[in-house]
């Protein structure tokens, strides 16, 4: 007797825990709309997508769809604005306003010998900076011990939202190390360095996984403090708010 072959979901195909992107991939992998629209189906029918996630997955793709095709359109209208010179070899972006390039680059002999002078100072600067955050960047050693330990960024999918304009939710932080030698009481004490550290990771993670935010991130994005969930282990959640992200 022949048996056909159980076909395998689509979405399933990259290991990923990310429902919007599993669409997208499956969709710039060529696959069909009522393939991809079945296998969700199959996804929630197994119980491997949340009611949140479901929620919040129409609203995602349709930002994505059109920071997509926006970039694209801007893409398109700078290569027309491309200025081909085949003697020279040279493909070079035709300036808009000849005015305002005089204006960046004409510069004195005294303006440039200020400009020199500053870079000079300022590079005498960061080497004293330098001295002095050897003791501070030793915190972060302790944190981050090794590539294979670093700290790990991921989401609580069922409590993301992405309303219009405003992307909020709960980041679940794994610093994958006893964090309890950093305890001071009931608290857990980071330096700057350690913190500015944590933080790099923490925007670096919206701009791959949100990659249609438009505004610059910073301190404002985080609501209350970390809270760990699991000190001994390195577990903690922190909560944010992005609003006019897009």
């Amino acid at each position: 007797m022949n048996k056909e072959a159980e076909r395998v979901n689509v979405l399933t195909e990259g290991n990923g825990k990310n429902l919007v992107h599993a669409v997208m991939n499956a969709v710039t992998k060529g696959y069909a709309d009522n393939i991809i629209i079945d296998d969700v189906l199959d996804l929630i029918r197994t119980n491997e997508v949340s009611k949140g996630v479901l929620a919040t997955c129409p609203e995602t793709l349709r930002l994505y769809a059109k920071s997509i095709s926006d970039s694209l359109i801007n893409i398109a209208q700078e290569i027309e604005n491309f200025e081909i010179k085949e003697q020279e070899l040279m493909v070079k972006r035709r300036v808009q306003n000849q005015d305002e390039m005089k204006e960046k680059t004409n510069y004195t002999f005294d303006e440039l010998q200020d400009k020199e002078e500053s870079k000079e100072k300022i590079e005498e600067n960061e080497e004293k900076e330098d001295e002095e955050e050897v003791v501070e960047k030793e915190e972060i050693k302790k944190v981050v011990s090794s590539s294979t330990n670093d700290i790990k960024i991921d989401e609580d999918w069922d409590k993301s939202v992405c309303e219009e304009n405003k992307l909020a939710g709960t980041l679940l932080i794994n610093f994958n190390q006893d964090m309890s030698i950093y305890k001071n009481g009931s608290a857990i004490n980071l330096k700057k360095s350690a913190l500015d550290y944590l933080k790099s990771k923490v925007f670096f993670y919206f701009k791959k996984e949100y990659p249609q935010i438009k505004i610059a991130l910073n301190d404002d994005i985080f609501k209350g403090n970390i809270k760990f969930t699991d000190v001994k282990a390195g577990k903690a959640q922190l909560e944010y708010e992005i609003l006019n992200a897009f």
